[in-house]
């Protein structure tokens, strides 16, 4: 009877969803490694049976997932978030470097990614953490506790240089909005990601541009201002006028050799924010109180656009920045550090509309595209079946995240509901970024397409992510918290 009822309870689309994606995944990463002269399916010396294996070892460990009790997982969530950590700072002293990259256990032909598994124990931990009687994001006790739980696996990867995992950590922020956080930090956060992007194009004009912004919105959102479109209008133009006139002119014409040239851009940035804070204060807010808020917005984005100069010129490697710089247009390498963007932009535009078939693709069959079975997958998948198969992959991970909401906010178990988000929330990261830095929108950084791409860490971690889900699924009936 428990057998059946067991049974019965499973979410079968989301195991559908999941055989589907990685049996596909299984063909992909078959054509992506094929070699005419020996078609075998059976080598399991080669990538595509090795994945085959993990493939099948994945499966073996999701049905053990379901089958053993779900508050084994409650209970020892935090234990499973130590181990997963002491293993991320293990791979410090004892793992091997891969590009770049000290993440990585070799035993021989056999490598293994602790970062894969700390995404499902930090999901677990964040959970449990936020599951606590005493844990309220709206007080910053709360904050802090959600944000440790983040900070340490972020923490101990960017140690290993591994930048891109580092970063699919931070899509946990939405998780922490269901759950109570404030849109403001949401807004703050891509708006920083957008003031990074436009330091980087347009330093430092682009403080000019957000200074006036900012203010003119202020302005905007202020009652007591008798003509707020006129004053968002004034000050925008405003601040394109300046820093036309400072780009073409003032650095040009005055002598300010005599001062340094980083002082004297600091200091002719520096006139224009004083002139609208003091027309601020005395032209639209007569109540004293705005002027500090109004200084501290100023500040703030002078420092932060600041900080990015630094932090790009100085933290970030070589590499990093290179890419960077190609994504930005500020460079182009065909045969260096764009060499891989490149061919992946030709492998997806040869493709068209339907595709050249499969084991068909030219750029797939040669080579031409580094790491066209891990990282840049989706190539191989756009060149042979076009933009239609594209389409119809990205449909699947839309219907597999969906899905994941779906059976997330069904819960009884305030747990088990913010899990199914951390699920959501780290399967979108790779799926949008992975799909970006094949066709250019985002920089390289390395992180696998979930269920499709070749490696076992990934392949692994992506089918505890999810089964763990599916178990606490199948509890959601007999569970009243």
């Amino acid at each position: 009877m428990r057998s059946n009822n067991l049974i019965n309870s499973i979410d079968w689309v989301l195991i559908g969803l999941y055989v589907l994606l990685a049996s596909l995944g299984l063909a992909f990463v078959y054509s992506a490694t094929y070699i005419p002269e020996d078609p075998s399916f059976f080598n399991f010396s080669s990538s595509y049976g090795k994945q085959f294996m993990w493939l099948f070892i994945s499966l073996l460990i999701g049905m053990f997932i379901i089958v053993i009790d779900y508050t084994f997982y409650t209970s020892f969530a935090y234990i499973i978030f130590g181990l997963i950590m002491l293993l991320l700072a293990s791979v410090l002293v004892f793992g091997v470097e891969i590009n770049g990259s000290k993440s990585w256990f070799a035993l021989g032909s056999i490598r293994f990614q602790p970062a894969e598994l700390a995404k499902f124990a930090t999901c677990l931990a964040l959970a449990k953490v936020l599951t606590g009687v005493q844990v309220n994001l709206k007080t910053w006790s709360g904050k802090f506790k959600a944000l440790a739980v983040l900070l340490i696996p972020i923490g101990l990867i960017l140690l290993q240089g591994d930048v891109g995992s580092a970063i699919v950590f931070a899509g946990l922020i939405f998780v922490l909005h269901r759950e109570g956080l404030g849109s403001g930090y949401l807004i703050i956060g891509f708006g920083s990601i957008f003031l990074s992007v436009m330091a980087l194009l347009y330093p430092p004009l682009v403080l000019m541009f957000f200074y006036g912004l900012i203010f003119s919105l202020i302005i905007y959102y202020n009652r007591k201002a008798k003509h707020p479109i006129i004053g968002l209008a004034g000050i925008t133009i405003g601040s394109f006028a300046y820093a036309f006139i400072y780009k073409h002119h003032l650095l040009s014409f005055l002598p300010l050799e005599m001062f340094g040239a980083k002082f004297s851009e600091h200091l002719l940035l520096l006139i224009p924010m004083l002139l609208l804070i003091i027309i601020g204060f005395f032209v639209f807010f007569k109540r004293k109180k705005w002027l500090p808020a109004t200084m501290i917005i100023f500040l703030f984005v002078g420092a932060y656009t600041f900080s990015v100069d630094f932090m790009f010129n100085n933290v970030l490697k070589q590499h990093h920045r290179d890419r960077i710089n190609l994504i930005l247009g500020k460079i182009e390498d065909h045969s260096g550090a764009g060499y891989n963007l490149f061919q992946s932009k030709v492998a997806i535009g040869s493709g068209g509309m339907f595709g050249k078939g499969y084991l068909q693709g030219a750029q797939t069959l040669l080579n031409y595209v580094p790491e066209q079975s891990t990282d840049f997958i989706f190539t191989s998948v756009a060149e042979q079946f076009g933009f239609l198969g594209s389409f119809l992959i990205i449909l699947l991970y839309v219907l597999l995240l969906l899905r994941i909401i779906q059976v997330a906010e069904r819960q009884r178990s305030t747990l088990a509901r913010v899990y199914g988000y951390g699920v959501a929330s780290i399967l979108f990261v790779h799926f949008a970024v992975n799909i970006g830095m094949t066709i250019g929108l985002v920089p390289v950084i390395g992180i696998p397409l979930p269920f499709i791409s070749y490696g076992g860490s990934s392949l692994l971690s992506f089918t505890i992510l999810l089964f763990v889900l599916i178990k606490f699924d199948t509890e959601r009936l007999s569970v009243l918290r």
